[in-house]
Order: C-alpha cells, then sequence, then structure tokens
C-alpha cells in the first residue's frame, strides 16, 4: 500500500475503529496532521513518500497517537522515517 492509497476507511481499521461519527475528524483532522508530520520527519512530499511503503506503518503510528491524544507510538513513527529520511544539507 502506498501512503495515497489510505482513505478513512483503512485508519478506522488500522485504529479498530468501528462507528462512523468521527469519521469528520478524521479525514479533516487527523489525516492532514499526519502528513504533515510525515513531510516534515522525512524532508519529502507526499508524492516522494508513496515510494516507501513502510511510511504507511509510521502514518498509522502517528494516527493512533493523534487519535487517542497520546505519543506512546511517535518514537516509532520517528524511527521509520528516520530510514528514508532525505538529508538536504550540503
Amino acid at each position: 500500500m502506498k501512503l495515497s492509497e489510505i482513505t478513512v476507511e483503512r485508519v478506522k481499521k488500522a485504529l479498530r475503529i468501528d462507528y462512523d461519527h468521527d469519521d469528520d475528524r478524521i479525514e479533516t483532522e487527523i489525516m492532514p496532521a499526519v502528513l504533515s508530520r510525515l513531510k516534515v520527519l522525512t524532508n519529502r512530499d507526499e508524492e516522494d513518500m508513496d515510494n516507501f511503503p513502510e511510511l504507511v506503518t509510521a502514518y498509522m503510528c502517528l494516527a493512533n497517537d493523534y487519535y487517542d491524544g497520546t505519543t506512546e507510538r511517535e518514537r516509532a513513527a520517528e524511527a521509520i522515517c528516520h530510514g528514508v529520511q532525505l538529508n538536504l544539507v550540503v
């Protein structure tokens, strides 16, 4: 799977959410926040991040934290992103 293929339904499945009343929050708040954080952690744009399927795991870790209001999985997401981080230092 690629980051561009992530949908609200896939996030809900990963977070084990089986109700619909948080769909709008997931789509308009959590998903954009997660994508923004991944861009910062990797120094890559959305199109480039699609080349790294492991970022889907980082995405779901962050989505879970943002949904729960915790930071329990952030270090795992950061470790994954570190492996694909684009070094912009010249």
